[in-house]
């Protein structure tokens, strides 16, 4: 395709190369940047891992951080794009959308008109979606949060809603944990720290000033991505520390080091987003909390479900009520019984579910 305002930009993009040109198309059109958070990108991926074996995935991203790009490119097909708004946007995809493609949509921008325009260009569209709060006219719509918010959904009558722990977008290798059985705890002496892969609430260097004052930690191991801006202050709080703990700062890791590392973890803190499900999946004694509103919906899950501890609002809490819970989660029996519940609350099945969903709207004659 060739350069031009508005339109795909792929020059600088490798050429991947598949033997998946009989697959049919399905696109993700998704977003993610360091002020919004990685979640979007992090659960589409989950869910184009999920449905690769009978789908040719392409992610269209418009104006992306280079970061971004490289997250997906090594996995799946990147295209991106120059538009300056939804309206431009609609006007450009209407000559590249065509009507087999299954389209992903995951982010807040795609609102009820966006979804009206470009649905009649696809076979079908389907939704990611956390909030509720515009009208659907996808055909599916996936909120792998909190199923008793089914109620808040304004949908056309056809949408169909699929919700809960049934349909988690986990990456594979958190979905092969599931499937695994984990031994009790013994001794709880590392905490995994991981705010998400961009943090802008910078609540990563909170939680570990925290950490720092329990005696009972000897290791405490931080997981950062290529869009955390905060590296300096929390070199300087390890730095300026006189704490003896190990502290390991791991950064751009994938998804099979992070299993790892909460292998060797007994407790971790994570934000009510897509890394609060890994985490429950991998089963460690978990403290969730929110830095956002989207989060409300899986803090509300995993909180009911007796999967983890919560410390409320990350932005707010003082660093000594989040100490005094963190002094809270030394306590074997406790741990041990968060870990019982995620066994049972996340079984590693969700990709076979969400597969034969996605075949169905492929075979739909209408």
């Amino acid at each position: 395709m060739r350069e031009a305002e508005g339109s795909f930009l792929q020059d600088d993009l490798p050429v991947i190369m598949n033997n998946k040109e009989h697959h049919p198309r399905i696109i993700f059109r998704t977003v993610g940047s360091r002020m919004i958070g990685l979640g979007h990108i992090v659960r589409s991926i989950a869910l184009a891992q999920m449905l690769n074996d009978f789908f040719q995935p392409v992610f269209w991203l418009n104006r992306p951080d280079d970061f971004i790009v490289d997250m997906i490119k090594s996995d799946f097909m990147v295209e991106t794009f120059d538009f300056a708004d939804n309206d431009e946007e609609i006007k450009g995809l209407s000559t590249e959308l065509n009507s087999s493609d299954l389209l992903v949509l995951d982010g807040y921008q795609f609102d009820g008109e966006y979804q009206r325009a470009i649905k009649p260009m696809v076979k079908k569209m389907i939704c990611i979606d956390d909030l509720a709060q515009t009208h659907f006219c996808a055909d599916l719509v996936i909120n792998h949060g909190d199923g008793t918010r089914m109620k808040r959904y304004s949908k056309e009558p056809y949408t169909k809603l699929l919700t809960g722990a049934d349909y988690v977008l986990l990456r594979e290798e958190f979905r092969n944990a599931a499937a695994r059985q984990r031994n009790e705890v013994e001794k709880i002496d590392t905490l995994f720290i991981c705010m998400g892969g961009a943090d802008p609430f910078n609540a990563t260097n909170k939680v570990l000033r925290s950490a720092l004052q329990m005696d009972f930690l000897s290791r405490i191991i931080i997981a950062i991505g290529s869009a955390y801006s905060f590296t300096d202050e929390m070199q300087k709080i390890i730095s300026t520390s006189k704490s003896e703990k190990e502290i390991s700062v791991r950064k751009n890791i994938d998804a099979t080091e992070i299993v790892d590392l909460l292998y060797k973890s007994q407790i971790a803190v994570c934000p009510a987003s897509s890394i609060s499900l890994e985490v429950a999946s991998v089963k460690c004694g978990l403290m969730t909390g929110m830095v956002a509103d989207n989060q409300q919906a899986i803090h509300d899950m995993i909180i009911t479900a007796g999967c983890a501890t919560t410390a409320g609002d990350f932005n707010t809490i003082s660093e000594a009520e989040l100490s005094r819970k963190l002094s809270e989660m030394n306590d074997l029996k406790f741990i041990n019984y968060l870990m019982a519940r995620q066994t049972t609350f996340i079984d590693g099945l969700s990709g076979e579910r969400l597969l034969d969903e996605f075949k169905k709207l492929h075979d739909a004659k209408v």
